[in-house]
């Protein structure tokens, strides 16, 4: 038994001493130093590199289609692909920084707490000393008066510098830990509350966010959205004769309706929902008549014959194919959101018409028109506007800005007033008293020794 409890003894010794290490070595400035550079190379890969649309994350396929799609434009685009740098928020090891940043901050925060509630404790016990201060080693002997005297007129020299200061005494030792400004505790601890919701707000996103693919809406249509049950539906367009134009939207769920408009790149949260009106994609509608006003079959690429043909080109640039098998003519459309070249700066459709190869009529369109076809062939087209909305949800976002904000203010009020700290210690060693000093001060991101002269502790004594 006496075995068993040496042996839990000798591990709890050596996971304590573990945790203590862990502890120091995240309150270290060199170890946020580590994690900030590598946080903010991931941002900066955030912004700079592709990555893939959020809604792919659950199509694995899909996905891969897309990475693969963009490797070839990257350098080392394989190798950085396996890296997860394409979807960079999804991957683990971006997790995995994001834990490690928020045990960083966690310890710091703890070591600012430990730091206020150490006046108010029994103090039986001085904190461990740090080994910045280490390097700010001050001695003296023959400080001149006698113990009491000379911590006293330490004690008090530091009050009147604004640190506070506790004293300490073991056995014939005594000892004083001072710490200060009370502004300069604030903003570490302001930096490090900041810094834990920043990530927190991140690791939620993280695992939690989630969206839609984009869906196009026509006047009329309701989308219905697989998450949380909510429908869509676009009500009105104004100003479709422009490329801009204003949506109204019926948002509904749980039986209750809002009404909003909305431009494109704009959005709206509704339920926890993110709708964002991403663009407003054009649409040709084409008729084709003969000489006499009889309407003719257009016939689609899938075989499909209709007496009107709804075009829509979601990317600029793509083009369709369409027949007219009564009068033989083939027609191909090509849709461009712009067209700078042309002078263009609005959607246009350049619409061709062949018979076995030979050129018939070429014009780019507009607004809605006719559009003659020799000999005796009448095109109409209308031009109408959809809408390309989207709906997502990415929660931890007030979490996020409350601690930019927090983190922010904690960093300027550490460079106006910098925590400082320091450790004394006096004993009497055959009629002489002796003194030991050592300080550092620091600002969020570095800490430098803080040295002490011998006036400090003889000014009063």
């Amino acid at each position: 038994m006496n075995k068993l409890i040496d042996t839990l003894k000798i591990i709890f010794s050596g996971a304590r001493r573990l945790i203590d290490a862990t502890w120091a070595l995240c309150n270290s400035t060199g170890i946020l130093w580590f994690a900030a550079v590598f946080f903010c190379v991931s941002v900066l890969i955030l912004f700079v590199w592709p990555q893939a649309p959020l809604y792919l994350a659950t199509d694995p396929r899909s996905q891969a289609a897309w990475i693969r799609s963009h490797t070839a434009a990257f350098p080392a685009g394989t190798f950085t692909a396996s890296l997860g740098l394409f979807s960079l928020q999804q991957s683990m090891w971006w997790r995995f920084l994001l834990f490690f940043l928020g045990l960083v901050f966690w310890a710091r925060l703890g070591e600012a707490f430990r730091i206020i509630t150490w006046a108010r404790s029994n103090r039986t016990q001085v904190p461990s000393l740090s080994r910045v201060a280490k390097k700010a080693l001050s001695e003296e002997e023959n400080i001149g008066g006698d113990i009491a005297a000379a911590e006293t007129a330490a004690t008090e020299t530091l009050h009147q510098c604004g640190i506070l200061a506790s004293q300490v005494a073991v056995d014939d030792v005594r000892y004083i830990f001072a710490f200060g400004p009370l502004a300069g505790i604030r903003s570490h601890l302001l930096t490090a509350a900041g810094g834990l919701l920043i990530v927190t707000g991140l690791l939620i996103g993280a695992y939690f966010s989630w969206a839609e693919a984009p869906h196009q809406l026509s006047p009329g249509q309701t989308w219905a959205t697989p998450h949380r049950g909510f429908q869509i539906t676009l009500t009105n367009l104004q100003g479709t004769d422009s490329s801009y134009p204003t949506a109204s939207v019926t948002i509904t769920n749980s039986q209750k309706a809002q009404q909003k408009k909305l431009v494109p790149g704009s959005h709206v949260i509704v339920g926890g929902i993110l709708f964002s009106y991403l663009s407003a994609p054009s649409r040709l509608h084409l008729r084709a008549l003969s000489h006499s006003g009889t309407p003719l079959l257009i016939q689609m690429v899938n075989g499909q014959t209709l007496t009107t043909a709804d075009l829509s080109f979601p990317v600029s640039g793509t083009e369709e194919n369409l027949l007219l098998p009564e009068a033989k003519i083939t027609l191909r459309i090509v849709g461009y959101s712009e067209l700078p070249a042309k002078g263009f700066h609005q959607p246009v459709f350049l619409v061709q018409a062949y018979r076995e190869d030979k050129p018939l009529s070429s014009l780019l369109v507009t607004q809605d028109q006719e559009i003659p076809i020799p000999p005796d062939i009448t095109l109409k087209a209308k031009i109408s506007h959809d809408v390309l909305v989207s709906a997502s949800h990415r929660p931890g976002q007030s979490a996020l800005w409350f601690g930019v904000a927090l983190f922010l203010l904690g960093t300027v009020s550490a460079f106006i007033w910098p925590l400082r700290r320091c450790w004394a210690q006096f004993w009497l060693d055959e009629q002489k008293t002796h003194f030991r000093f050592w300080g550092e001060v620091c600002y969020l991101w570095h800490c430098r020794p803080w040295p002490i002269s011998k006036a400090t502790t003889t000014s009063k004594s």
